[in-house]
């Protein structure tokens, strides 16, 4: 079954990309691994011989359509190109220009709204729900009604069809599209299945990761119970690798996590939330970290969990940057992003975090860092990380490579589960009367 595919690429200043072996249409590739390990553009994997790419280039413009030779293959890097790590690479093959190429804003506006909106209902698109770009979506799935919307744009401004239209079969393959919908849908077409922490405790052992069952039930009963959790102990505990793990594990897709180092400098929202440019009305400056995008992207998606994993949250006074949300997540209400009668660039002016946002921090305590003040421990579950010398003997004596890789997508199948049960706020009754008294101890004791 021929798939379709939408590629996102960056081309001009790129002799690499305009010329040579590694040209537009040429080849497409991708890193096996992000700097820090997370397995990225996994679509990648899934091409096969005379798929269909679609060519967004420079973020305006579809210029082409080509085919793919042959499925992805490893290499150690790509010759002629930047890359110099890891990579797969895909060779394609018939390119085929648009002429003239079709505008990205003559697909992604206003009269075609409701239409994209009920596409990314029901698969991943390489737009969000303002009409803007998605952040990282690299190569997308090109679903039926999107590739149809595309050819329909193109036939009425040229009277041509689009190239390989005789390939892509619109009107008769319209079950076999259908199909690749549900295949490549946010779910991954992974059957649900009950949460299981037992299994997640298995996945991090056999990826050479080592913690205690104990530990990892509290990490997770945290996260059910409060979505906002802070990792506290000694520097190279695992406090990072743990929230990288879990957010790998259980998502489906790298856009559905965020790890952000926390600056020293950090003294205002800026870094998390942006700005509106003052410079360009209408404008808005969103941040490099990708945290605003992360946000509005689980806002979009409330069937799947998103992660905001924060590095070093105390490296600077949370307060000063995490106002607005710890204010939030008390009062439930919304951050103001910018004044209501202004439109900033698919950023709403008002900003909820959404049920399915879980944020967790990461801290040190040492002379480099700054302590928390009640407000914000009174908003958080907190767990410190203590390693004792049975557990150093056993990691010493069972030294391996971590193979993070492994752990990709292992749970998506649950995260469904796993958002059922952090939004039930029933709970067993069972001994209320043993933990009301343990609980009253301890308010005696913290009073």
């Amino acid at each position: 079954m021929i798939k379709y595919w939408i590629e996102k690429s960056i081309v001009k200043n790129r002799i690499d990309r305009m010329k040579g072996d590694r040209a537009l249409g040429k080849v497409l590739w991708s890193p096996q691994e992000s700097k820090n390990c997370r397995y990225i553009h996994k679509n990648i994997r899934k091409f096969n011989a005379r798929d269909i790419i679609l060519h967004l280039i420079d973020n305006k413009i579809f210029s082409g359509i080509s085919l793919v030779k042959s499925k992805a293959v490893e290499t150690s890097s790509v010759e002629g190109t930047p890359w110099n790590r890891p990579s797969y690479l895909v060779e394609l093959e018939d390119y085929i220009k648009l002429d003239p190429p079709i505008k990205r804003e003559d697909i992604l506006n206003q009269n075609n709204k409701e239409v994209l909106s009920n596409i990314s209902k029901t698969s991943e698109v390489f737009y969000n729900s303002y009409l803007g770009l998605r952040q990282g979506a690299y190569l997308t799935p090109c679903p039926r009604d999107l590739l149809l919307l595309i050819a329909q744009i193109y036939k009425d401004s040229t009277s041509k069809d689009l190239p390989h239209s005789e390939r892509m079969d619109i009107t008769e393959n319209i079950n076999n599209l259908n199909a690749l919908e549900k295949e490549d849908s946010f779910t991954g077409g992974v059957d649900n299945q009950p949460f299981n922490i037992s299994q997640f405790a298995t996945d991090l052992k056999d990826s050479g990761l080592i913690y205690s069952e104990k530990l990892l039930v509290r990490f997770v009963a945290s996260l059910l119970t409060k979505p906002f959790l802070i990792l506290t102990g000694l520097s190279g505990s695992g406090k990072t690798k743990l929230a990288q793990s879990f957010a790998q594990w259980i998502c489906e897709n790298e856009d559905q996590y965020k790890i952000i180092p926390v600056g020293a400098d950090w003294t205002n929202r800026e870094p998390l939330l942006g700005f509106p440019n003052a410079l360009e009305p209408g404008k808005y400056v969103k941040p490099d970290s990708g945290a605003l995008d992360l946000i509005i992207n689980a806002k979009e998606k409330p069937e799947l969990p998103f992660f905001l994993i924060l590095d070093e949250m105390n490296l600077s006074i949370v307060e000063r940057y995490f106002a607005d949300f710890l204010s939030v997540m008390e009062s439930n209400e919304f951050i103001p992003m910018y004044s209501t009668n202004s439109i900033y660039d698919g950023v709403p002016a008002q900003l909820y975090l959404p049920s399915n946002l879980f944020i967790i921090g990461t801290v040190n305590i040492d002379e480099t860092t700054n302590m928390f003040s009640p407000k914000v421990l009174d908003r958080a579950n907190t767990i410190e990380f203590r390693i004792t010398q049975e557990e150093m003997k056993t990691f010493l004596s069972n030294v391996k490579n971590i193979e993070m890789k492994g752990l990709t997508a292992k749970g998506a199948g649950m995260a469904k589960s796993f958002l059922d049960i952090a939004s039930n706020d029933s709970f067993v009754s069972t001994d209320i009367e043993i933990i009301n008294s343990a609980l009253f101890q301890f308010f005696s004791e913290l009073k």
